[in-house]
């Protein structure tokens, strides 16, 4: 199993080549190291930018998760939720 610094360069890789495009569709995309079933995997979170729908269109979710994020990224398993906006209580 590679360590965790190969972990976090992909992570920043995968960060840097996808965040652009999910940007230009108007949400934005945070990127982080989780371990679900004893395998690491890159946790994805979506959140609208300013002016975006929330929730998000379901058809354009399907397409984010089916056709620019897939299921994994050289190997590594996705997480990818969208959490939408985060308001203060």
């Amino acid at each position: 199993m590679p360590d965790i610094d190969y972990y976090k360069d992909l992570k920043d890789k995968f960060s840097e080549e996808k965040r652009p495009e999910i940007t230009q569709l108007g949400y934005n995309m945070a990127c982080g190291l989780s371990k679900l079933e004893g395998k690491i995997h890159l946790a994805v979170r979506l959140q609208p930018l300013h002016g975006s729908q929330d929730p998000i269109d379901e058809d354009l979710l399907a397409r984010i998760k089916n056709e620019i994020l897939t299921d994994n990224y050289h190997g590594v398993p996705l997480d990818i939720r969208y959490i939408g906006t985060i308001r203060a209580r």
